[in-house]
């Protein structure tokens, strides 16, 4: 919860688009390392590290919607959150699936996947500068 706060004036510093391709970036490298992890204190640490790279992400797709669209924020905002619960409306049934494999680091590759997808959407996203209408 920490990060999240902070993640307003690091990218304020670096940059919006920087900042949120870095945190995608580090939660898809966490995932890909965890199920190598054999140390408790290395899982713990991969484990933080992805749960802040997701704290950064959220508060940042946020303001990126807020710089880049004109008119009508309020209704990207809504489709935000409605993507946002649709994702943990779908973790469920997704863990149920990857509970039922038999290679654990194969889950831990679907799920690393889907984050990487997210971070090459973000390699998409328009630059920083906000337009004036």
């Amino acid at each position: 919860m920490i990060s999240s706060l902070m993640s307003g004036r690091i990218s304020s510093r670096y940059g919006v688009k920087f900042v949120l391709n870095i945190a995608l970036g580090v939660c898809g490298v966490t995932l890909i390392l965890m199920p190598f992890a054999h140390n408790i204190l290395l899982i713990t640490f991969l484990s933080i590290c992805f749960v802040a790279g997701i704290a950064f992400a959220v508060p940042l797709v946020i303001a990126k919607v807020n710089m880049v669209v004109y008119g009508n924020r309020g209704f990207f905002l809504s489709v935000n959150t409605f993507i946002l619960f649709l994702g943990t409306a779908i973790a469920p049934i997704l863990s149920i699936y990857l509970t039922s494999l038999n290679n654990f680091t194969s889950m831990f590759v679907i799920i690393s996947s889907i984050a990487f997808l997210a971070f090459l959407a973000s390699l998409f996203l328009p630059s920083d500068q906000q337009t004036t209408y």
